[in-house]
């Protein structure tokens, strides 16, 4: 035997006979379900400042889920004469029987909307009585209680992680003397310091190059001329066919090509023959 009470079909058989009770006509399932959910829901929908089951961000992925559970309910409640089933033109209809309607004038408390008990001062009957400022207070823990996260081996996982770094930041690190305990503001130490994991050294910027302060030997441009021949590393000799621009034109044995001038000779690229 079961003794699950919520997010069952005998849950859904007391929302369903409540539903159909204020409905004045026969209702399909699918309206049934969207009215159960709405009616869950409340506050996602501005019917009211708070749900009755508290807050939950994966609402809406229970809707599948619910209306399987309102078509089980449903069909509980016919074979108990609770609900009737009528066939029409556009579908299957349900409506609350008398014995239904009785059954949801007896559902007596805040969550139904029904409290012929409002006045009372304490709640329960003999010895088992309280005050009913005790009773909302453990009636609102409990909603309170079904919104808190469970904790999980994820959760206790974190929470040993932070007891970790608050342990370890607690503890001073000997420096070498003559050195500075203190980090440097504009750079403060990672996280993963305090578990063995050293901070990424960054890289030195390369210098760039200054070429006019280099030991390259100054360059005559002046000596290079039209019709001079000049020496490639890789196409051999050419001749010299024009210079503008910054760039020199120099035709090889199978192929003409240009180059940035004077770079191509202060970087070795061409040269003059010796």
């Amino acid at each position: 035997m079961s003794n699950k009470l919520f997010n069952t079909p005998f849950e859904l058989s007391l929302h369903v006979v409540l539903l159909l009770d204020v409905a004045n006509d026969g209702i399909t399932l699918d309206r049934i379900a969207a009215y159960d959910f709405i009616t869950i829901y409340c506050e996602d929908f501005g019917v009211a400042d708070r749900s009755l089951n508290g807050e939950n961000g994966f609402a809406f992925s229970e809707l599948s889920a619910r209306r399987n559970l309102t078509k089980a309910a449903i069909k509980n409640l016919v074979v108990d004469g609770l609900v009737i089933a009528t066939n029409d033109e556009t579908g299957i209809l349900y409506s609350v029987s008398e014995s239904g309607r009785n059954m949801s004038e007896g559902f007596q408390s805040e969550y139904t909307g029904i409290d012929m008990h409002r006045n009372d001062k304490e709640i329960g009957g003999w010895d088992t009585a309280i005050r009913k400022d005790e009773y909302k207070k453990l009636f609102y823990n409990q909603q309170e209680s079904m919104n808190a996260p469970q904790p999980t081996e994820a959760t206790e996982d974190i929470v040993e992680l932070k007891k970790e770094v608050i342990r370890s930041s607690a503890v001073k690190s000997v420096q070498p003397s003559g050195k500075s305990t203190a980090a440097s503001p504009t750079t403060p130490p990672l996280v993963t310091e305090k578990f063995g994991i050293k901070s990424p050294v960054p890289k030195a910027a390369l210098p760039v190059p200054d070429r006019k302060h280099t030991n390259t030997p100054d360059f005559d441009e002046s000596s290079i001329t039209v019709g001079m021949t000049v020496i490639h590393k890789k196409f051999g000799e050419g001749k010299v066919q024009s210079i503008a621009d910054k760039h020199i034109y120099v035709k090889f044995a199978d192929c003409q090509k240009n180059f940035t001038f004077p770079n191509a000779f202060t970087d070795g690229f061409l040269h003059l023959p010796k």
